[in-house]
C-alpha cells in the first residue's frame, strides 16, 4: 500500500532499478570463460584483495577497494560494475530530458525505450562482459556531456574527470567539445568532412605533423598500439560505414520527432556526431575500433530517444515497448547465459 504514496516517475525508476539489479546478478553469474577480458578483471580484483600491485586506472582501483571491504567474491565485484554502468548510463538519459514536464507514461517510454534498445545492442554486451572499464568510463562521459549541454560546467568537469580517470582514452574527446556549441548542420558538416579526411589519410598526416612539432609522441603511441597483432589496423570499411550509417539515420529521422522534443533530439544527435571525432581523427592505428566504441555505445541512447520522441501515438509506444524490451533482454541474456 506504500506504493500509492510514490509518484509514477519514481515507480518507473524503482522498476528499472530492480530490472537492472536482476540483469547484473545474471551477468555476474556467467561462466568466467565468457568475455575475453573477464579473467583479467577477476585477476585485478584478486590482486587488490591480496594487496598486490594493480595496473588498472584509479577509479577501478578505488571501486575494487570499496568492494573488498564487504566481499572478496569476484562475482560481487563484476555484478556491481554492471549495476554501476547501468545506473550512470540511465542517469545520463534522465538528464537528457530533465527540462521536460513528462507524464509518468512519457517518462516510462523514454527510460524504457533507451533500456530496450540497450538490451538489443551488441555494444552493451561488450560493455558488460568484455570492455567493462571502457564501457563504464563512457557512461560517465555521457553523463558529463548531458551536464555540459545544460551549461552545468562544474558538474561536467567532475564527471568528465571521473571518465578520464576510469579510462584515459576519454580525454581524446575534449579537443572536439566545441562542436556541441555549433548549430546542428554546422556540426554535422564538420564531422562528415573529418570523416572524408579520414578516408583520404589526411587526419593521420595532421596528427603526425602536430605530434612531431610539439614532441608529444601521440602519433607513435597510437600507431604502435596493438600493431603487432594486426587486428583492426587503421581504416576498417565495415566500422566506418556502420558509424556513418547511424549518423545519417538519426539525421533523417529528425523530421519525425515531435516539435517540443526536436531541439533536445538534435542535441543528442550532435553528441553522437561529436563522439565519432576521436575515431575519425585517431583511428589509424591498431584496434581502431576502440575509438569508434566511444560513439557506438551511445547508439542505443539515441535510438531510444528517437523512439520515445517520435510522432507515434503514446499508447502505441506503450504497447510495443514491452515486446521490444523483452526480445532485447532475451537476446542479451543469450550472450551471458
Amino acid at each position: 500500500m506504500y506504493f500509492r504514496f510514490l509518484s509514477g516517475r519514481t515507480l518507473v525508476i524503482i522498476g528499472v532499478g530492480f530490472l537492472m539489479l536482476v540483469v547484473a546478478i545474471i551477468t555476474a553469474s556467467r561462466d568466467f570463460s565468457i568475455g575475453t577480458d573477464t579473467e583479467n578483471y577477476i585477476s585485478f580484483f584478486m590482486s587488490v584483495i591480496e594487496g598486490g600491485e594493480t595496473k588498472q586506472k584509479p577509479i577501478m582501483t578505488l571501486f575494487a577497494q570499496l568492494v573488498k571491504v564487504f566481499s572478496a567474491d569476484p562475482r560481487i565485484y563484476l555484478g556491481l560494475l554492471s549495476l554501476m554502468f547501468a545506473f550512470i548510463y540511465m542517469r545520463a538519459v534522465r538528464e537528457a530530458v530533465v527540462s521536460y514536464r513528462l507524464t509518468a507514461n512519457e517518462f516510462l517510454v523514454v527510460i524504457g525505450g533507451v533500456l530496450a534498445f540497450l538490451f538489443w545492442s551488441n555494444w552493451y554486451v561488450v560493455a558488460s562482459i568484455n570492455g567493462l572499464r571502457q564501457g563504464l568510463s563512457e557512461a560517465f562521459l555521457y553523463l558529463s556531456i548531458m551536464f555540459f549541454l545544460q551549461h552545468k560546467y562544474w558538474m561536467f568537469s567532475v564527471f568528465f574527470a571521473v571518465a578520464v580517470l576510469t579510462h584515459f582514452a576519454m580525454l581524446l574527446v575534449l579537443p572536439f567539445i566545441w562542436l556541441l556549441k555549433l548549430k546542428d548542420n554546422s556540426c554535422f558538416v564538420i564531422v562528415l568532412s573529418t570523416a572524408i579526411a579520414y578516408l583520404l589519410g589526411l587526419n593521420e598526416l595532421v596528427v603526425s605533423l602536430l605530434s612531431s612539432i610539439f614532441g608529444l609522441g601521440v602519433y607513435e603511441s597510437i600507431l604502435d598500439y596493438g600493431s603487432g597483432s594486426g587486428l583492426w589496423l587503421g581504416l576498417q570499411w565495415d566500422h566506418f560505414l556502420y558509424s556513418i550509417f547511424w549518423l545519417f539515420v538519426f539525421i533523417f529521422f529528425r523530421r519525425y520527432i515531435q516539435n517540443r522534443f526536436k531541439d533536445t533530439y538534435l542535441n543528442i544527435v550532435k553528441v553522437y556526431a561529436f563522439l565519432l571525432m576521436p575515431y575519425f581523427v585517431f583511428g589509424f592505428g591498431g584496434f581502431s575500433n576502440r575509438y569508434a566504441f566511444i560513439a557506438w555505445l551511445f547508439i542505443p541512447f539515441v535510438q531510444g530517444l528517437c523512439f520515445s520522441m517520435c510522432k507515434l501515438n503514446l499508447q502505441f509506444k506503450l504497447m510495443v515497448l514491452p515486446i521490444i524490451g523483452a526480445m532485447g533482454l532475451i537476446k542479451f541474456l543469450s550472450y551471458v547465459g
